[in-house]
């Protein structure tokens, strides 16, 4: 069975690498520019100090994004799993509200798409569990969260 969501994710994060290519070449260049005048002044040193660590940043964002589609594609030729594992779309009630996300390794921040860590409480408390489980879990303000899994994909 063909893993739709997932598709529809490797979408957005093809064009979302793009844009973060572009960005952390675009911050390369700013910080090369500014480097070049940190010489003159310490203000100058102090914006070079920053343009490179927004390039840094960038460039940190561009490599798990690209580490994300490896992932994701790897996913996409597996079937549906069975129980919930990383790299899954899941939907589910959540306290009696319809929720759906991404199931990854690692989150990434993305316009419009929900990513839930593995490592998350959420993430722990719904590993392994299959369609039609319940779970729950405590949060940090010990307040008891429970749910139930409807849809894997």
């Amino acid at each position: 069975m063909q893993r739709k969501r997932l598709t529809y994710l490797l979408d957005i994060l093809e064009k979302e690498v793009k844009l973060a290519k572009r960005r952390a070449e675009e911050l390369r260049v700013v910080a090369n520019e500014v480097s070049k005048t940190a010489r003159s002044s310490w203000s100058a040193a102090g914006e070079r100090f920053l343009t490179q660590g927004q390039a840094q940043a960038a460039e940190e964002y561009f490599k798990r994004m690209l580490d994300l589609i490896g992932k994701i594609e790897g996913a996409v030729k597996e079937p549906t799993p069975d129980s919930v594992v990383t790299s899954c779309f899941v939907k589910l009630i959540l306290d009696g509200r319809e929720e759906e996300f991404y199931l990854a390794e690692e989150v990434v921040s993305i316009p419009g798409v929900k990513l839930v860590s593995k490592s998350s409480l959420l993430g722990k408390s719904l590993l392994g569990k299959k369609v039609n489980e319940t779970f729950s879990f405590e949060t940090v303000e010990g307040k008891k969260v429970e749910g139930k899994i409807i849809y894997l994909g």
